[in-house]
């Protein structure tokens, strides 16, 4: 029997051991799993297991129960923080050291080992309105904060060393057994006794906002380093016996003044919501958290705060501050005060900006580049410019006078809170009583923040600047031909017949043109790109370059990269163009300019031939001299035209009158033709011939676009260059210093890459951003506002699409942007692909009678085509009256008895068709 007795005892300890342990948790047991608790991978928990481990960690694993963990005897260390169980018994873990609860925050119950061996205990925002201590006698760090706990009982925690019991319901608490207690804090309890006569080495008492019927005596005043009296209606409070404080807080109280000569190493100070109104911080040098707010202080002087980070001054009284002597602060609040102007340029740390509800009328926050969080509501600012603060995700800028805005920064989700009200009502809060001050704003080219501008009436763009919003990197260079031999330098000749694909990591792509000189310089936010030199003629011409690479900001900015351009050979190519500089208006002078260029590779002479019809235009002038002269044809001589160069021959016409014979009129077609003859073997001749069509016109638009084609053109066009003039006049009262003409280009019908600026009248920058929007800059031009000099232009012609097909409508207009002013949108040019003989239809073959001839009352029209507008204007070409139809209609019936007698001019419209017309009024 002995000896079978120890066997039976061995026997049933492996049979225990080898228990599976019942987890009722899912959850539970899945994290014991996770952690190789589980060591012979059976998917289940045994004893053996189980007293194998000594810690567990068990962090956001939404735990609610844990049944089974008594199994765990060897633990020392358990930590179930922030999980949904609402009992936890421990009481077997009587090996236990360390046991976090924190935020568990449904526990109600909590049942602790009696061990002398629990040394610290996190069990603060659970639910626990009772907590029995009365056995942790070697217990030294205890915090159960934020709890429910109406009483403490810590008369056996001698060796206690760190209490945390904030936040509950306490209204007293005896601590005379606990005299080893270095940080105590019991802030925001029912408090109406505390005793802690022999803390005799507290460093760290926290006891603000409680009820003490008593002011509290302050052990140890000399160890002290922080010390929090707040809420306790204190109108006096002596520290001058605590040289060794590094954090005061004493908050809402209702002190007057606080003198801290004799605390030097104050890093934090808290002294908002009183009564002070002056305060001396001459010998608190090492601050870097000061607190003031809600005083009646009138000045402050902060000389000598270098270690200033975060400075709360606002509701007081303050008119000024200087803020020159502290480099370091990342938190400014200065609202609600008195404040007229601040100097910002060395608080270039700020992340947080509260200027709000002071008298502020300009502010400079452009050196503020960390600044995320900007608030300066409720001033009197006019213009605020926030296009340098890169890092600005969020703002509040109502209740100013702002006129303008700048906040191209270069980040796409800067949120603007109007108090629950979104971009578009950011004017409403800027106004003067009696309209809406708010004009424009310059922001990013993102949709979203230009559409909820633009929705309540406000001008938004990003023309402020021609370079992109935050920190950007600059790409440059020069491209020049090799015209000398073997390699490009300086004595090369300048090319600019080249734009520059710059393709994002993304894929997609955006063009840049080479200025006129053969410089670029291209600018662009972080990021990795290839930039392909894309030539307009690579029959004739090729690159040095294929593509190169750049990565901001690894790459060096600017990077120069020079392009060296070689000719694959010797080809013969000219082009011709036409430019009408004014509108043809019955009877005026008109202005043209012809554009001849050298495409080719070889220096070219020839001749050039001007058509026009003499019987209603006669020549003036030509700042060219020509080589002969004939009816109704001009000619000019050219010699040496060097590849790429470009030259322009100015030549003005006189247009007859409605009153002379023949005559014209509003609607008619003006008609020239220019050729450019060179002397042989010409490569393309399509482009030699240029036929312009221009309408005859009473009254016109300065801002426009005209499609030097005309209204129609003929299948010829399909596949090759049509041409485009955009005009604009600014009519301002002040000089405009950039504009820019934007045109967004349908691709289904123009080949974007062919875009080709052939002419312009002040040097401009060319780029195809998004596909297909093209914006020509004229930066720094200032356009004069009086008539003589207020005048531009840009003309650019671009390919056709080759699947066009007669019939299909080619239509477009422009927005042009004068400074800070609304855009300007253009007409919309509208030009139909038709066969020549349907033009000629068009144009000449409407039968229109007009009965009686002449007459008194009213004159009866009868037509075979239809009409829907007739417009009815006298010899000087001012309108009288003009007739739309609801629907087209051949036959009608008009009143002019209230015209006086004489000779009237009668136009038939159908779309944009035109039939002039002569009737006699008795």
């Amino acid at each position: 029997m002995k000896k079978i007795l120890p066997l039976l005892i061995a026997f049933f300890s492996i049979t225990i051991q080898s228990q599976v342990i019942d987890i009722p948790d899912a959850n539970f047991k899945t994290a014991l799993l996770d952690i190789g608790v589980d060591t012979n991978n059976d998917g289940e928990i045994e004893v053996s297991e189980a007293i194998a481990i000594t810690e567990l960690d068990f962090y956001f694993k939404d735990i609610t129960s844990l049944v089974g963990i008594s199994f765990f005897k060897n633990l020392t260390k358990l930590i179930i923080h922030s999980n949904y169980i609402e009992s936890l018994d421990l009481t077997e873990l009587v090996n236990l050291e360390y046991l976090d609860t924190n935020y568990a925050s449904e526990l109600k119950e909590l049942k602790l080992p009696e061990s002398y061996n629990l040394k610290t205990l996190y069990c603060s925002e659970n639910k626990l309105t009772h907590l029995d201590l009365t056995n942790l006698t070697n217990l030294e760090i205890l915090d159960c904060s934020l709890n429910e706990l109406i009483e403490l009982d810590l008369t056996n925690l001698t060796n206690l060393e760190i209490l945390g019991c904030s936040n509950n319901e306490l209204i007293e608490l005896d601590l005379t057994n606990n005299s080893k207690i270095i940080s105590l804090n019991c802030n925001f309890n029912n408090l109406e006794k505390l005793e802690i006569s022999n803390l005799v080495d507290i460093e760290i008492l926290d006891i603000g906002y409680n009820n003490f019927d008593t002011i509290i005596e302050i052990p140890n005043v000399i160890g002290l380093t922080k010390l929090n009296y707040s809420g306790a209606n204190l109108t006096d409070f002596d520290v001058s016996n605590m040289p060794n404080l590094n954090e005061l807080i004493l908050s809402s109280n209702n002190l007057t003044e606080i003198d801290l000569t004799q605390n030097p190493k104050l890093a934090v100070l808290y002294i908002n919501n009183n009564q002070i109104s002056t305060l001396d911080l001459s010998n608190s040098k090492q601050i870097s958290n000061l607190n003031f707010k809600s005083n009646k202080i009138t000045e402050i002087n902060l000389t000598g705060l270098g270690s200033l980070e975060r400075l709360d001054t606002s509701y007081n009284n303050l008119t000024q501050i200087d803020l020159t002597q502290n480099p370091k602060l990342a938190v400014l609040l200065v609202n609600n005060n008195e404040i007229s102007t601040i100097d910002l340029s060395n608080s270039k740390e700020v992340s947080y900006l509260n200027c709000s509800v002071n008298k502020l009328t300009e502010l400079n926050v452009s050196e503020l580049k960390e600044v995320v969080l900007f608030y300066c509501t409720d001033n009197l600012l006019k213009t605020l410019d926030l296009s340098k603060n890169y890092n600005l995700r969020f703002t509040e800028i109502h209740n100013n006078l702002l006129e303008t805005l700048f906040i191209k920064n270069g980040f796409q989700e800067v949120e603007q809170n109007n108090y629950g009200q979104t971009y578009s009502k950011l004017g409403w809060w800027n106004y003067d009583g009696r309209e809406q001050t708010l004009k424009y704003v310059c922001t990013d080219n993102f949709s979203r923040e230009i559409s909820m501008f633009k929705s309540s009436g406000i001008t938004v763009n990003p023309y402020c600047s021609f370079t992109p919003g935050g920190e950007y990197y600059t790409l440059k260079g020069n491209v020049k031909i090799n015209n000398i031999g073997n390699s490009c330098d300086t004595n090369s000749i300048n090319f600019s017949d080249l734009k520059l694909k710059i393709t994002y990591k993304t894929g997609d792509s955006d063009f840049y043109s080479v200025n006129a000189d053969g410089t670029y310089e291209v600018h662009l936010p972080e990021g990795e790109y290839t930039v392909e030199p894309q030539l307009l003629n690579p029959n004739y011409y090729s690159s040095s370059i294929d593509s190169f690479t750049v990565n901001f900001p690894d790459t060096t900015s600017p990077h120069v990269q020079n392009i060296c351009i070689n000719s694959k050979g010797d080809f013969n190519d000219v082009e011709i163009n036409i430019i009408p500089i004014d509108e043809a208006r019955p009877g005026f002078d008109a202005d043209y300019k012809i554009i001849y260029k050298n495409v080719g590779t070889t220096p070219i002479s020839g001749n050039i031939n001007l058509t026009y019809n003499d019987n209603v235009l006669d020549f003036v002038s030509s700042n060219m001299s020509m080589t002969s002269q004939n009816i109704g044809q001009l000619n000019w001589d050219y010699q040496d035209l060097e590849p790429t160069e470009k030259r322009e021959i100015l030549f003005t016409m006189n247009l007859n009158s409605p009153t002379e014979t023949p005559s014209l009129n509003s609607g008619d077609i003006l008609t020239y033709q220019a050729a450019i003859n060179p002397t042989e073997n010409e490569e393309v001749e399509i482009n030699n011939l240029f036929n312009l069509n221009q309408e005859v016109v009473n009254s016109y638009d300065p801002n426009d676009k005209t499609c030097l084609q005309g209204d129609f053109a003929t299948p010829e066009i399909i596949g090759e260059y049509i041409h485009y003039l955009i005009r604009f006049e600014n009519l301002g009262t002040a000089s405009a210093i950039n504009v820019v003409v934007k045109d967004v280009i349908d691709t289904e019908k123009f080949d974007i890459a062919t875009l080709d600026v052939y002419d312009y009248s002040h040097a401009l920058k060319t780029r195809i951003q998004n596909i297909n929007k093209v914006e020509f800059i004229f930066e720094g031009i200032n356009l004069p506002f009086y008539d003589e000099n207020n005048d531009g232009y840009v003309a650019f012609k671009i390919k056709t699409l080759p699947n066009l097909n007669v019939g299909d409508t080619l239509e477009n207009f422009a927005e042009i942007y004068f400074d800070y002013n609304p855009e300007i949108v253009t007409n919309t040019a509208k030009t139909i692909i038709e066969s020549p003989a349907k033009i000629d239809e068009y144009y000449f073959n409407a039968s229109i009678k007009l009965f009686p001839k002449p007459t008194t009352d009213f004159i009866n029209v009868d037509s075979n085509k239809p009409f829907n507008i007739i417009e009815i204007y006298d010899l000087k070409g001012s309108l009288l009256k003009k007739i739309n139809f609801s629907k087209n209609t051949n036959k009608t019936r008009i009143p002019v008895n209230n015209l006086s007698k004489g000779v009237y001019l009668i136009n038939f419209k159908a779309d944009k068709l035109k039939k002039s017309m002569r009737f006699i009024k008795e």
